[in-house]
């Protein structure tokens, strides 16, 4: 097993919808189009490779729920970057499984996004010279061996260098601060019928030149 790569990072802002996918999805509304969704993780609600994913107990534990993301880290501070210059903030990309509880969701996002330790990011991070056109990763997302979710980061909504120019309009971003792009279609919710994580199942998620991140679900 591994720590995060960052074990406790200053911010950690997520993407939501930010994938073409059909809707309903069983706890997430259709979006608009025409705006950037994010919200936030807490730091203890992500564990490393390797360490098992905390099954929510109870209703919760019905509509636990994977989703595949690539993840940006960011090496060098700014506020109010403009597209063009986003990507020079960035030092590097890792994987997450930005695991949800959807039932929670329909609380609130930031509900059913923050059970602990019900989701992951790693295995490292792969520096910025290493992947020269983020749009042609492929991100793939298995369960038990069996491929859920499969898309190029092209078929994003809006680009990293969008949503880091979004969000340096709204705080100051800093070094070790992460940003997850968002998840494309294939999640549990989105089975007919859904098919959610229980104790015992592996997710693995992979994204091309950066590696695979690998979690049971504990019981």
């Amino acid at each position: 097993t591994l720590l995060p790569p960052i074990p406790n990072p200053g911010k950690i802002i997520c993407a939501g919808m930010n994938y073409r996918k059909p809707y309903p999805v069983d706890g997430i509304a259709p979006p608009d189009p025409g705006n950037i969704v994010i919200f936030n993780r807490h730091s203890d609600t992500l564990v490393g490779y390797g360490t098992e994913l905390e099954c929510p107990r109870g209703e919760a534990a019905e509509t636990f729920d994977f989703e595949g993301e690539i993840v940006a880290v960011i090496g060098k501070p700014g506020r109010f970057i403009s597209p063009e210059d986003a990507l020079q903030h960035v030092v590097g990309y890792s994987i997450m499984n930005e695991g949800s509880v959807r039932g929670w969701m329909k609380h609130s996002v930031h509900a059913g996004k923050n059970f602990h330790a019900s989701g992951s990011w790693g295995p490292w991070i792969t520096t910025v010279d290493e992947i020269d056109d983020l749009s042609s990763l492929k991100l793939e997302t298995r369960v038990n061996g069996k491929l859920m979710q499969s898309a190029l980061a092209a078929e994003m909504i809006f680009s990293l260098s969008e949503l880091i120019s979004y969000i340096s309009n709204l705080t100051p971003l800093k070094p070790g601060d992460i940003i997850a792009t968002g998840s494309p279609d294939g999640t549990g919710g989105s089975q007919d019928p859904s098919v959610f994580l229980k104790p015992g199942d592996c997710v693995e998620v992979s994204v091309d030149r950066i590696g695979t991140l690998k979690n049971y679900v504990g019981h």
